[in-house]
């Protein structure tokens, strides 16, 4: 049985993040660099640079992979130990940059092309499994044919890309799937040397429920496999419903909750998510800013200890950075990166943090994300004469 369980972190910003945005916000051609540099100093494990099949996009990843793809960039993680930010020992590393393609060969090709120059390059696969979508989608296939088109995929991915490249492939629809059959889809491509096997919520619209009960499951059949100790279980979860976090922390437990009670290693878990101003299809994806938050404050929650290697004091300046690109304003009520996260307008709140300390309206301290003070006291209609007394005053608070 394992003795840790290992979160990594898969960020798509560049690639689902960019194709949500109006044509007006765009990323600058060649920002993409940047976002993906500062995504890096993070500590995020894989970096999803782009789409290459759509036009100008396979060149912007080729950029990433040959710049970010081979930098080295030194992370010094942070971790909660006591109610205090904590400093872990430092270490180096290089990003996977990987590109998404649908499961036909040509789209393979290109993004092999584009992202070869990385010295750990990776290739992201796709097919729906959605009995509607593939109705739709694929209105001359069937469950069976779906399946072989998911395994020709994996197989040429990593035939043309060799056994050191991260090879990853998505159940598009995973949550609206036939769990049987998307059992029957895991272990096909299983077989072919996958080494992620993503299954989203791409609707974002399942409970917690259905989520926990869809990763239990497949932990459940890697273990019976014999796969839970080298393939990764990821989580694609869409806001849709105001879930994504929620659901990715149910995706982890679930995972966790299941290796143990099996008596197995726990599988390495993959989140994947955006940062910034909740980018992303629609309503976004998992924010990255709230998800490190809930698994560092929730961490003693988890059937082992956890490794979740990642500088949370980066995280509002990435966030900023990326909001700036798109010319974007990061939404005062944005957890964690948002301005109303750590300003207080009402008297009673004001007066008693100045007075005690940012703990008592706050469960952690806005310093740990990269925030420069403890917190905004505002001046208002609701702030009292004790809180008016207090602008502008001590601990670390600031007037607004």
């Amino acid at each position: 049985m394992s003795e840790t369980f290992k979160i990594i972190n898969f960020d798509t910003t560049c690639r689902d993040g960019a194709q949500a945005l109006p044509e007006a916000n765009q990323f600058p051609v060649g920002s993409k660099v940047e976002i993906a540099r500062g995504i890096a100093e993070l500590g995020v494990e894989t970096i999803e640079a782009g789409f290459p099949a759509t036009p100008g996009d396979d060149e912007e990843v080729r950029e990433v992979a040959r710049t970010v793809g081979n930098e080295p960039f030194a992370i010094e993680p942070r971790r909660i130990v006591n109610g205090e930010l904590v400093a872990g020992d430092i270490y180096g590393t290089t990003p996977i940059i990987s590109g998404l393609s649908r499961a036909i060969v040509p789209d393979i090709e290109k993004t092999w092309g584009s992202v070869i120059e990385a010295r750990h390059p990776g290739i992201h696969t796709f097919v729906a499994t959605a009995d509607e979508h593939i109705r739709v989608k694929h209105p001359h296939h069937d469950r069976e044919s779906v399946k072989e088109m998911a395994v020709t995929a994996v197989r040429f991915a990593r035939e043309i890309s060799g056994p050191d490249a991260r090879v990853q492939f998505s159940c598009e629809a995973a949550s609206t799937s036939d769990m049987g059959y998307l059992e029957r889809v895991m272990k096909s491509v299983a077989q072919e040397g996958v080494d992620v096997i993503n299954l989203p919520d791409t609707l974002g619209a399942a409970s917690a429920r259905r989520i926990h009960t869809m990763f239990a499951n497949a932990t459940r059949w890697l273990v019976e496999e014999g796969l839970n100790d080298h393939v990764i279980l990821s989580a694609h979860n869409h806001n849709d419903g105001a879930r994504a976090v929620s659901n990715t922390i149910a995706a982890a437990h679930a995972i966790a909750d299941t290796a143990v009670a099996m008596g197995a290693q726990i599988p390495v878990f993959q989140a994947e998510v955006t940062n910034g101003p909740d980018l992303g299809e629609r309503s976004g994806n998992t924010n990255f800013a709230p998800w490190a938050l809930d698994v560092l404050v929730d961490e003693n929650e988890f059937a082992v200890p956890i490794e979740f290697d990642i500088d949370t004091t980066k995280i509002l300046a990435v966030a900023s950075m990326v909001a700036a690109k798109a010319g974007i304003t990061i939404p005062a009520k944005t957890p964690v990166v948002g301005e109303d996260w750590i300003t207080h307008r009402s008297g009673i709140h004001s007066d008693a943090v100045v007075k005690g300390g940012a703990s008592l309206y706050a469960h952690v301290d806005p310093r740990w994300f990269g925030w420069r003070n403890s917190g905004f006291v505002e001046d208002g209609k609701y702030q009292g004469k004790n809180g008016r007394a207090n602008i502008g005053s001590v601990n670390e608070y600031v007037a607004r």
